[in-house]
């Protein structure tokens, strides 16, 4: 009895020890709100009263697209008798999670159902119980009934101390793209991992000091940088303390500090609200006679009256930054002293905006300050039709006829069906059928009229035993015979790219970011480890189940028998391959995986904008037709490339408006020059409206975003009154690609007579097609080209199944970003340094 006694003192003493580690969620996205096809965040607060540091691991238990149970597991450390905070990151089931449409305490308790969260040893001993979570979240794209017209929303997080933003105008506002969320945060609510920001659509820094993004060796920083270099978007309100944005100067389009170390940047006193005034005006646009533009004014101008002067940061651009809006600083009439207001630059994939004032500042809020959706439009680029009706303001008839939505278009749906294998389906299904007819005949009748043949009807149910006994084993035999072979991977990837540094051989590198759907087919059973190869060092790649939206999500596919499976969630400073382990029957399972690297080929060359007063190119002593870009061109791909767009701004000049140009090429070679010029020169007018010179054809065309393509890329979209799964990836040309791409340089549709085209209104989602945006690269300087390659093709980067090398076939969609050299163009000089 003694010895039993000690040996259930023994059993649970680790356990009671282990029971001494408490803790709780605090947290789920950002405001608790989450996209359900991302990458989601999570804060993880744990309290420990034992005295000796330890190691343990967090889980985060959901299922995935086959009802399988995948365990996103985290390694941490917690240290003795003390309480702190983790980060941790995981992919929603595909029905979504619990939110907070039934009440926020009811929403709660089916939340912890939903989604557990547990922390284990590393040796897989539970400690404690299921972490609680006591609070609701919201799901940004639910999925709702067809039928319903809703459109999207934008995410965007701004970091501060003290300050806040005006935004909640957009809540009144029509004519707008997608729904618009700003979301508070400290420096220290922000992710260490880049896949905590997958959801977010911008970031906008206030006031707060971005020293603490590295405090107490957080790694921050480092994720910020990885998120704008990669296709995030960052905007810096100079804050009245040029100190608290030193951190960020590799991000800035302005200099801060001179090559001695010097400040060069400077904060003054300024009496005019000028600039910021100028950006809060409506849009000329369907409502230009909007009364409340006299009223703006004057509220604004109450606002200068009370708060002069106010702080104005006097700057340098960067080479390479575009000034958008400058201001002058002239004290003489006879001399121009000009600063950047708004600049932009690339950085990466991504660009960082920075303004010349707080745009949080407490003296800019207020009644009097009117019209910051417009202003916010202008900061981020967003190519809306925004209208803000005040308080009691009512919008006039054909205003509200104009925006009347008559369905949803989902664009993003047509980056999910090349991850399907239709035809081993297909050929699986016939030969069952042939089987079970000749079965069925061989068992049935076939076995009966031979036995009456030979007068031995009696027998037939003992042949009819055999036949079955036959058929099973001949059944094990096929199955064994056709589930063999290597595995097999359909995709559909988007490769992102931009030049980078040269190789080691000299040959031009490209940094690129492949986002892959693969369908991966097995035909083994068990756990199956999948990998990617030649991924950089110190970024986040990673494999994954397919974070499918709700909306896709067909909840009666699955297993019965769900098997659990981890998904790593590994540093970005580890060095262990990128791999994971998935369970698997002899059939499909759809994947995602990010992949980070080097390219060697893309496109080679350099492009120019060409200015208006330059003398025109003559050709036999003749002048030939303007062109607003010039360049020589290679695809350096290794691929055929089809249906390729150069889109690129060019600004305003000599009286003429700034414009958004896209340039339509059918075909191009590997390894064949092109002349944009020539290029350009050679392209037909589009023309949606008649539906003269449309692309798919043997010949260029070319026209503006606005009017033109984006008057041919929504006609036809809308022919119900339901949401439509948009999918154009069986037609030669593709819609949304481009739309997706260039999604925020092209306005949402006005109906114009109710018809245009034969196409009525619509709005569009992109669900699982938010990262393919790259228009904001255009407003930064950039030259951006899209294409597709011309045939199925291997994916783009190294997949191994089980060791070995997987090529697959399928579909890569290609956005490579270029620098624009602007020299010709005439511009505003900057101030000289003082």
């Amino acid at each position: 009895m003694r010895s039993f006694l000690a040996g259930l003192f023994f059993l649970i003493i680790p356990t009671a020890a282990f029971a001494q580690v408490t803790g709780l969620v605090e947290s789920i996205g950002f405001g608790n709100s989450y996209r359900p096809d991302c990458w989601t965040p999570m804060v993880v607060q744990l309290k420990s009263d034992i005295a000796e540091p330890a190691n343990y691991q967090l889980r985060v238990y959901q299922d995935d697209l086959d009802k399988d149970h995948p365990v996103y597991v985290k390694d941490i450390a917690l240290g003795g008798k003390q309480t702190e905070r983790y980060w941790t990151y995981f992919l929603p089931q595909p029905s979504g999670l619990p939110d907070s449409m039934g009440g926020a305490s009811q929403a709660a308790k089916e939340l912890e159902k939903a989604l557990k969260v547990k922390l284990f040893t590393p040796g897989g001993k539970q400690v404690g119980q299921q972490l609680s979570i006591s609070f609701a979240i919201t799901n940004l794209d639910p999925k709702r009934a067809y039928g319903t017209r809703t459109r999207g929303t934008k995410l965007i997080l701004y970091v501060k101390n003290s300050e806040d933003l005006a935004w909640r105008d957009y809540e009144v506002a029509k004519g707008l793209s997608e729904d618009v969320l700003m979301v508070s945060a400290f420096p220290k609510d922000l992710p260490e991992d880049v896949r905590g920001y997958e959801a977010v659509d911008g970031i906008v820094w206030l006031d707060a000091n971005a020293d603490e993004l590295s405090a107490g060796g957080a790694r921050i920083l480092p994720a910020l940088q990885d998120y704008v270099r990669q296709g995030g978007r960052m905007v810096i309100c100079q804050p009245n303390e040029k100190f608290k944005i030193e951190a960020l100067s590799d991000l800035c389009p302005i200099f801060l500090k001179d090559a001695g170390d010097n400040w060069t940047l400077d904060i003054r006193d300024r009496q005019d609200l000028t600039a910021l005034l100028e950006m809060a005006q409506p849009p000329v646009s369907i409502y230009v006679d909007n009364p409340s533009r006299e009223k703006m004014a004057e509220g604004w101008k109450r606002i200068e009256q009370r708060g002069a002067p106010f702080k104005i940061a006097y700057a340098k651009p960067k080479p390479g930054a575009v000034v958008e809006r400058w201001i002058d600083w002239s004290t003489d009439s006879k001399q121009s002293v000009v600063t950047p207001y708004v600049a932009r630059i690339a950085y990466g994939l991504g660009t960082v905006t920075w303004i010349a004032q707080d745009l949080g500042n407490r003296g800019l809020m207020g009644p009097d300050a009117s019209g910051w959706p417009y202003i916010w439009d202008r900061v981020f680029g967003w190519k809306q039709l925004t209208l803000v009706l005040r308080e009691g303001q009512d919008p006039e008839k054909r205003i509200d006829e104009a925006f009347q939505v008559d369905s949803t278009v989902d664009l993003g749906h047509s980056l999910v069906s090349g991850m399907e294998h239709t035809s081993r389906a297909g050929y699986y299904i016939f030969l069952a059928v042939i089987f079970f007819i000749a079965y069925w005949v061989l068992a049935g009748p076939g076995s009966y009229f031979f036995l009456a043949s030979k007068q031995r009807k009696q027998l037939s149910w003992m042949v009819y035993a055999v036949c079955a006994i036959a058929a099973t084993a001949l059944t094990i035999l096929v199955v064994r015979l056709v589930l063999r072979g290597a595995p097999e991977a359909h995709h559909i990837t988007i490769v992102r790219a931009v030049q980078g540094s040269g190789g080691s051989n000299g040959e031009a590198k490209w940094s690129a970011v492949a986002h892959s759907r693969i369908g991966l087919y097995i035909p083994s059973d068990g756990m199956q480890q999948v990998a990617l190869k030649d991924n950089q060092a110190g970024a986040v790649s990673y494999v994954s189940p397919f974070a499918v939206p709700p909306h896709y999500h067909n909840p009666e596919q699955g297993w019965n028998d769900g098997q659990p499976y981890d998904v790593p969630i590994r540093d970005a400073t580890a060095t262990d391959p990128v791999s994971i382990e998935v369970p698997y029957r002899s059939t499909l399972k759809k994947l995602q995986a990010r992949w980070v690297g080097s390219i060697g080929g893309g496109i080679g060359g350099s492009a120019k904008l060409i200015s208006r007063d330059k003398p025109l190119a003559q050709k036999n002593g003749k002048p030939l037709e303007f062109s607003p870009i010039d360049g020589h061109l290679m695809n350096q791909t290794g691929r055929d490339l089809r249906n390729i767009y150069f889109a690129f701004y060019s600004p305003p000049e000599g009286g003429a408006i700034g414009v958004d140009w896209v340039l339509y090429v059918p075909r191009w070679m590997d390894q064949k020059p092109l002349e944009l010029a020539d290029e350009f020169r050679a392209a037909r007018q589009l023309n949606a409206i008649t539906g003269a010179n449309l692309p798919g054809h043997d010949y260029n065309v070319r026209g503006w975003i606005e009017r033109q393509w984006d008057e041919y890329w929504y006609s036809g979209l809308g022919t119900s009154n339901m949401n439509e799964l948009f999918d154009d990836s069986d037609q030669s040309v593709r819609k949304s690609f481009p739309m997706m791409a260039l999604f925020d340089r092209l306005k949402p549709q006005a109906a114009r007579g109710r018809d245009i085209n034969g196409t009525h209104r619509v709005e569009l989602v992109r669900r699982s097609g938010r990262e393919l945006d790259v228009s904001s690269l255009m407003g930064a300087g950039q030259l951006i080209v899209l294409a597709q390659s011309d045939v199925p093709g291997p994916l783009p980067f190294p997949l191994e199944v089980r060791g070995n090398r997987t090529e697959g076939v399928g579909t890569t969609l290609y956005e490579f970003a270029m620098p624009l050299d602007r020299s010709e163009i005439p511009a505003t000089q900057p101030a000289a340094e003082t």
